[in-house]
């Protein structure tokens, strides 16, 4: 039993490393991580039978000081830990299936062309069975007539023969869809195209503002599969906060969150995509999640707020890149420091298995390093890594 927690722990640690100092983030090295991660994980939490001895005392009496969200301190709170662990099997699974079954790419449309070809990511071309014509793009500016609002592309859908997408030389089609009825479409920022199983989102346009280039995405099973497990992921932080934390302490927090959420919604920003609610929401999720991961150096019990809070703030976020980049996580380096933030201060939370959380000492100490993570997510990847969250720099 021992072996299989030092492994388990030792993976957990590689693979934080590994994703802040390693670039390689879809390479099968990672991958592998990935999966030995919840192999030996789901391994581990079986054998020590915490997913069915809720209310044995001896796990009571050895978390009843510093109860984990896995173990409790009683049936509903191991219940919760259980459904915690298994959306992250459910995402991690999610996330493989995209890998292995998405299909992406780009076509460009100029202005009253039709075009049914699209290039995926290794410039290979793939027919369509329907064409795309551009009628018109337009760049809608603020009042001032010089910040760009927004990108539209109008689009018209056009049936063309009920033949598969194919590419010759690739093999294979990517879907069909019978009976195409033409139709007017409009595309946007945060606003995309669903045909079938493909959806499309505006990416760029050319200069003389007739042409644009839009981003072809094909997920049909791994978006479904990983939203289901953000979801459960959620839900199952917010039970837990609701029973394991002081309900003015929630209640402190979200008034937090919707004094940020409120601040961020008077803006006005130069980015297109940042003109949503969804702007507000998120980073008032996640700003909130940052102070209660400082404060909780020296109280215990707001690590499971700021965790919970910072997991629907990336959930949040995933959901806007969907439908603005045309994929829920593209490994851009504020998603994966968000995401090693997260990592690193889920393991207080796991103080029944890991004995040294229990000592306050080590405990503050812990926290106090960890926050540089914090520093690093919010401030050094705006100025050292850049990306396309880099609004701030």
């Amino acid at each position: 039993m021992q072996l299989l927690k030092r492994i388990t722990t030792s993976l957990y640690i590689i693979i934080v490393v590994a994703l802040a100092f390693v670039k390689g983030y879809n390479s099968w090295f990672m991958i592998t991580l990935w999966a030995l991660l919840a192999l030996f994980g789901t391994v581990y939490i079986i054998k020590c039978g915490k997913l069915f001895r809720w209310n044995n005392s001896i796990t009571q009496k050895s978390t009843s000081d510093h109860p984990s969200p896995l173990t409790g301190n009683g049936q509903g709170r191991g219940l919760m830990g259980f459904l915690l662990h298994l959306s992250f099997l459910i995402i991690l699974s999610g996330a493989m299936v995209t890998h292995l079954t998405q299909k992406k790419g780009t076509i460009h449309l100029r202005q009253g062309e039709p075009m049914a070809y699209f290039l995926d990511e290794d410039e290979k071309i793939f027919r369509l069975n329907y064409s795309l014509q551009l009628d018109s793009f337009k760049v809608v500016y603020e009042e001032n007539g010089r910040v760009p609002k927004d990108y539209v592309s109008y689009i018209t859908v056009l049936p063309s023969g009920n033949h598969s997408m194919a590419s010759g030389d690739a093999g294979g089609g990517i879907e069909k869809i019978a009976n195409t009825q033409q139709s007017h479409e409009v595309i946007s920022m945060n606003n995309i195209l669903r045909i079938g199983n493909s959806r499309y989102y505006q990416s760029s346009y050319d200069e003389d503002l007739r042409g644009a280039i839009l981003i072809i995405n094909r997920d049909p099973w791994g978006i479904p599969i990983t939203y289901c497990g953000y979801v459960l992921m959620v839900l199952s932080f917010i039970m837990i906060i609701l029973r394991r934390t002081d309900r003015r302490v929630v209640l402190g927090s979200l008034c937090m969150a919707m004094v940020i959420a409120w601040l961020f919604s008077l803006k006005e920003y130069n980015q297109p995509v940042l003109n949503t609610w969804l702007l507000p929401v998120h980073v008032s999720l996640i700003v909130t999640s940052y102070v209660m991961l400082f404060l909780a150096v020296w109280k215990r019990q707001l690590l499971h707020v700021a965790i919970g809070f910072l997991a629907m703030g990336i959930f949040i976020g995933a959901y806007w890149a969907n439908i603005s980049w045309g994929t829920y996580w593209s490994w851009d380096p504020k998603e994966v420091w968000a995401l090693i933030t997260m990592m690193v201060y889920a393991a207080p939370l796991h103080a029944s298995s890991l004995p040294c959380f229990r000592n306050p000492r080590f405990y503050r100490a812990y926290m106090l390093i960890a926050f540089l993570c914090v520093l690093m997510t919010y401030f050094g990847v705006n100025y050292l890594l850049g990306g396309m969250h880099s609004y701030g720099a």
